[in-house]
């Protein structure tokens, strides 16, 4: 069973590691696109409120308000790039797995580059949370996935 996205304003009085048990609720949701669907099963956090806090996170442009779910193309040398992440206040979930639905199959993905599914920027608030949240396991990232000198600086 699955409900509307819940209010993002907790995220705005908790600290990183209170920010955990909220951010699991978006474990297992669903992502309602413009032509495709994604059932969300991984993600890695960046969190873009302090520079010192999380240095492979450089600043946003907007702060959200209402979970909102991105398609956006990033551009790394002389390559480019298609991802989906969550944004909620300061947070964002980069999705690195889980399943999408465009026109036909359901097709598993295991990476953030979402180039291979040819996606059009979009953006949406049309996320479902599971009405119980899913169990999980956090784990820190190593700095070799993400390699961005001085990220603070952008």
């Amino acid at each position: 069973m699955y409900t509307n996205t819940i209010s993002v304003s907790r995220f705005f009085a908790c600290d990183v590691d209170e920010a955990s048990s909220q951010i699991q609720q978006f474990l297992s949701c669903i992502i309602n696109f413009n032509g495709f669907s994604l059932l969300v099963t991984s993600f890695d956090v960046l969190y873009h409120n302090h520079k010192y806090h999380d240095d492979c996170a450089h600043s946003l442009n907007r702060i959200e308000r209402v979970a909102t779910a991105k398609v956006s193309r990033k551009t790394y040398t002389d390559k480019q790039f298609m991802k989906v992440s969550i944004f909620a206040s300061h947070y964002e979930l980069l999705v690195v797995g889980g399943y999408i639905h465009k026109h036909g199959p359901i097709t598993s993905f295991l990476e953030s580059s979402m180039g291979k599914f040819k996606l059009n920027e979009d953006i949406t608030t049309c996320i479902k949370v599971p009405a119980l949240a899913s169990e999980y396991i956090s784990t820190k990232r190593l700095l070799n996935q993400y390699v961005k000198r001085r990220s603070h600086q952008l």
